[in-house]
């Protein structure tokens, strides 16, 4: 019903994130909001509430940062597949959740580490607000003794286990890995080109750099989108939200994004 009244008047729906998006109306905005790394909501924009020309958007609001919001006509065809590159980024599930993985991935000049698998690989380092990147230093078989060796070479005992698109339980493969050392790392469980594969990385999040080789590079403030008019005496608005770090990109219609 409320969807229906939607199509009627100017309004703002919240609903779950995980909505499915085959439920989702056509002629709304939706806008996935995200919080310090967690998908929270979905609102669908309708009339005067819409921005023109905004079909998807992905608002990400992590911790001090200024907000940033990535935001496209409809949802953005995938970029290819390639090589392992140096650096790995991990969408925010927002971006994932737009289907918006594509056109982040070409503001970047990165292409997909695997057609299925929502991460993006770079030959250099891109900081952006709507992914969390990581430096890769060895790429690596997923067998435990070769990654307990490894590790113990490096003196990694602080490491955390990430995974997409692999069937391993990280808490019964890490009693297995016997860390000892005072040195900290992350273990990317995944598959590059279809292959399982486990990436030793550090972190390179915004703002801090990942070792010397880092130039910060933040994100491009732009003015609002070409077609905005001003508003009307007594029309409604959006509720004000914090002034954001927008990055806008305008594309046509096509397939949705395979990446998950």
């Amino acid at each position: 019903q409320a969807l229906a009244i939607a199509h009627e008047r100017p309004a703002g729906i919240k609903l779950a994130p995980g909505m499915n998006r085959a439920l989702l109306p056509e002629g709304l905005e939706a806008q996935w909001i995200s919080v310090d790394g967690d998908v929270v909501e979905l609102v669908l924009w309708s009339g005067a509430l819409a921005r023109p020309g905004v079909g998807r958007a992905a608002l990400v609001l992590r911790g001090d940062d200024p907000p940033a919001e990535l935001r496209a006509a409809a949802d953005s065809d995938d970029v290819e597949a390639g090589p392992l590159g140096e650096y790995l980024y991990e969408p925010d599930g927002a971006v994932i959740r737009a289907r918006l993985i594509g056109d982040l991935a070409r503001s970047m000049g990165g292409r997909m580490l695997d057609p299925t698998i929502a991460y993006i690989t770079t030959d250099g380092p891109n900081p952006t607000p709507f992914a969390r990147g990581f430096r890769v230093l060895q790429r690596l078989p997923v067998e435990v003794p070769v990654l307990k060796r490894a590790l113990a070479a490096r003196g990694i005992g602080v490491l955390e286990i990430k995974k997409r698109g692999i069937d391993i339980d990280p808490a019964h493969l890490r009693p297995k890995l016997a860390l000892r050392g005072s040195a900290s790392a992350v273990l990317v469980l995944t598959r590059v080109a279809g292959e399982k594969t486990a990436l030793l990385a550090e972190r390179c999040d915004m703002p801090r750099p990942c070792g010397s080789r880092l130039r910060a590079r933040w994100p491009r403030i732009t003015p609002p989108m070409a077609g905005s008019s001003p508003r009307k005496k007594n029309e409604k608005t959006r509720p004000m939200m914090p002034k954001t770090s927008e990055s806008t990109l305008s594309v046509e219609e096509g397939a949705v994004g395979s990446a998950a």
